[in-house]
C-alpha cells in the first residue's frame, strides 16, 4: 500500500470522526436546548428529563433504521403541518384588527425603492459567485502574469 493509500484512509477516517464528534454540538444539542427551555417554561418540566426522553426516543428511531424512520415521519409530518397552520391561523385570528395593516405594509414594501435595489444588488452578487468577477473580458491579469513567469523560464 502506497503512502497516497494510507494517507487517504487516514484522512477518510478523521474526516468521520469529526463528522461525528460535531454532529453532537452543532445541530442537535441547539434544537433539545430549545426544547428543553420551551417545556420549561411552558409546562415547569426539567431540561434533564426532556433530554433524556429526547434522547431515548431519537435513539430508538435511528436504532429502527431508515424503515423506522420513514414510518415515524409518515406520521409525524402531517401532524405537524396541521398543528403550525392551525397555530398560524389562532394567531391571525386573534389579531385580525391588524391584518390590513399588515398586508399594507407587506405590499408596500414589497414595491418600494428599498426593495427593488435589494433586489438588484442580490442579483448582481448572486451572478458574481456563480460566474466570476473578472476585469477583463479572457480571465484578466492572471494570465499575463503566468505567461511573464513562463517567459522567464525559457
Amino acid at each position: 500500500m502506497g503512502l497516497k493509500q494510507n494517507a487517504g484512509r487516514i484522512l477518510a477516517a478523521l474526516f468521520a470522526l469529526f463528522t461525528l464528534l460535531a454532529s453532537f454540538g452543532v445541530g442537535n444539542t441547539v434544537q433539545v436546548n430549545a426544547v428543553s427551555v420551551s417545556a420549561q417554561e411552558a409546562f415547569g418540566i426539567s431540561p434533564h428529563l426532556t433530554g433524556v426522553v429526547l434522547a431515548f426516543a431519537v435513539g430508538m428511531i435511528i436504532l429502527g433504521g431508515i424503515k423506522s424512520i420513514g414510518r415515524v415521519s409518515s406520521v409525524l409530518v402531517p401532524f405537524m403541518a396541521l398543528a403550525y397552520t392551525l397555530g398560524a391561523l389562532v394567531i391571525i385570528l386573534s389579531r385580525v384588527q391588524y391584518l390590513a395593516g399588515g398586508v399594507a405594509q407587506i405590499v408596500s414594501g414589497a414595491f418600494s425603492t428599498n426593495a427593488a435595489v435589494g433586489g438588484g444588488t442580490g442579483f448582481v452578487i448572486s451572478r458574481a459567485m456563480r460566474y466570476g468577477v473578472s476585469r477583463h473580458k479572457r480571465g484578466g491579469h492572471g494570465q499575463r502574469g503566468h505567461i511573464r513567469r513562463r517567459r522567464q523560464d525559457r
